[in-house]
């Protein structure tokens, strides 16, 4: 619960400050190469590269990310686990109409700034708030590590190729 509480003070400083010290937030600033930034606090924001997930960032409701560690806070650890149906029906009944994939991505945003939110696939999957290191290592080593062999794997399999089909590419430094 404590870490909880320290992640509540990080992400929500606000609330901690008195009167008259607010820092001024923006939805989005715009940057180069088409990317975006969705504002996560007080110099803190998480790049959306995609003009899609961009549309649906800027459609998240206001306070999603908090009511949506509210409901995680009850659920620390792999035994206590949602799942998404069970995570959308509450926010929902919070007020909340988000889709899953609208869900998926605050999910990111959040991982993204730190907090410790783990997931599994399957018939008893879903998501939770890591109680101990080994949660997270065994979520990293299983989810994040894998995807990040698997994909360079793939890079290495189609850059091969495409020397092979196209030649050697010439980089031009101007």
């Amino acid at each position: 619960m404590q870490y909880l509480q320290r992640q509540r003070r990080r992400l929500y400083p606000q609330e901690t400050r008195r009167p008259g010290q607010n820092h001024p937030r923006t939805q989005f600033a715009a940057s180069q190469n088409n990317h975006r930034r969705r504002s996560l606090g007080p110099g803190k924001s998480v790049a959306v590269n995609s003009r899609y997930l961009a549309r649906i960032a800027d459609s998240l409701p206001a306070g999603l990310e908090r009511a949506l560690l509210r409901v995680l806070s009850f659920h620390v650890g792999r035994q206590s686990v949602i799942g998404r149906p069970g995570l959308l029906a509450q926010l929902n009944r919070s007020g909340f109409d988000v889709d899953d994939r609208q869900l998926r991505l605050q999910i990111n945003l959040l991982r993204k700034r730190g907090i410790l939110i783990c997931s599994a696939g399957g018939r008893n999957g879903g998501y939770w708030i890591a109680a101990n290191h080994d949660e997270i290592d065994q979520f990293l080593n299983r989810e994040v590590r894998a995807r990040i062999a698997d994909l360079s794997e793939q890079d290495r399999a189609m850059s091969t190729s495409a020397r092979e089909a196209f030649g050697v590419k010439q980089f031009h430094l101007f």
